[in-house]
């Protein structure tokens, strides 16, 4: 989404900006990585917006470190993202690996305790967000689809993403729901290009897709061949929370979730089932990819990785880069407001808490 269009974005990005300052030390000495190779370690398969967003910023990133270190991206997905969490976090804590990670940590919180993991305790670095999800459906769905609104007339669909815990999976249940369509959920497609593979193999009908996955892979090839049709996208809501920001990404193409809904039903959404929706809006998208070091690594370290990050993320040639995969400016969280985010989302309430586990239970049906 365009993080630029509302006050809400604006006041983020605001508090983003105030706090990577405030973060940034007195002294303008940094530990010096020359040398050494960093391991970047992304937990969803490659090819998706995960691995190449981290792609990306790892090429600026290294250049902004002192001493110009090798910085490697590697690919661990698995255990319902956890694997590559685990991996990076239990890593040997000399800065020499990293986690760029789908944290999902407005629905971790309803883990266990003893399962929980304790992302406050990292050395949290920064986060990327910003982008949307979009559902696309086979054309050859049901009786054929020939339009985006034929989407709300098929009796049930078959959709498929990443886990039932994924916020994106429980936001496009609950808009289904309100749409009043029956539908059965796949899981374990970790990351964008599994999920589309399944939905070319026919194993799904519908699938879903951040924003950049579309412009790099879908708009020219599934899309344009005819095979699929993008329907609707959901991202943060308005200031006032009746509407999904609308972004440029996907074009004239794809509308938000809210403008669909009032198209085929001409009422306003409402109910848990958008206040879910919304919850993913405001609590997952504006730090989809969590970056942080193990727990343990030495402050004067922490202090390199986070002044490098900042220089890397608000260097203009990245943002046109990452804008460029993503169809929009990335929300780009670092300093404090990042330690903020992670906080906050602990403090979720148990009203929203009881809502996504029911979306839970429901997905896994």
């Amino acid at each position: 989404m365009n993080l630029t269009l509302n006050k809400t974005t604006k006041l983020m990005a605001g508090l983003c900006v105030a706090a990577i300052m405030a973060f940034q030390p007195l002294t303008a000495s940094a530990e010096s990585m020359a040398g050494k190779t960093i391991t970047l370690i992304h937990n969803a398969s490659p090819g998706g917006s995960t691995g190449l967003g981290a792609q990306i910023l790892a090429n600026y990133w290294s250049k902004a470190i002192e001493g110009e270190p090798t910085m490697i991206v590697q690919s661990v997905p698995g255990g319902a993202l956890t694997k590559g969490i685990n991996q990076a976090r239990n890593a040997k804590p000399d800065g020499t690996t990293i986690g760029y990670v789908a944290w999902s940590g407005s629905t971790r919180i309803l883990d266990d305790p003893a399962l929980q993991i304790p992302f406050e305790k990292l050395g949290l670095i920064g986060g990327v967000g910003g982008t949307s999800q979009m559902i696309s459906i086979r054309t050859d769905a049901g009786d054929g689809i020939s339009n985006p609104g034929d989407f709300a007339k098929l009796d049930e669909v078959v959709f498929g993403g990443y886990s039932v815990k994924s916020m994106p999976s429980m936001s496009f249940a609950a808009a289904f729901d309100l749409l009043g369509l029956d539908w059965t959920f796949v899981s374990g497609f970790f990351g964008d290009t599994k999920i589309s593979a399944a939905q070319m193999r026919g194993e799904i009908e519908a699938g879903m897709s951040t924003a950049s996955y579309y412009r790099t892979q879908l708009k020219d090839g599934a899309v344009a061949d005819g095979e699929i049709m993008p329907v609707f996208y959901l991202g943060a809501p308005t200031a006032d929370g009746k509407d999904i920001v609308k972004t440029d990404a996907y074009g004239e193409i794809a509308l938000p979730f809210s403008e669909y809904y009032r198209n085929i039903t001409g009422k306003d959404p409402s109910g848990p089932e958008w206040e879910l929706i919304k919850f993913n809006g405001t609590n997952h998208e504006p730090v989809i990819w969590l970056i942080f070091a193990p727990e343990g690594t030495p402050d004067e370290t922490m202090k390199t990785l986070r002044n490098a990050f900042v220089k890397a993320s608000t260097d203009p040639a990245y943002i046109a880069e990452a804008t460029k995969l993503y169809g929009a400016e990335p929300l780009i969280t670092s300093g404090q407001a990042i330690i903020d985010r992670v906080k906050s989302v602990q403090g979720t309430t148990e009203e929203m808490k009881d809502i996504l586990r029911t979306y839970i239970a429901k997905l896994k049906g």
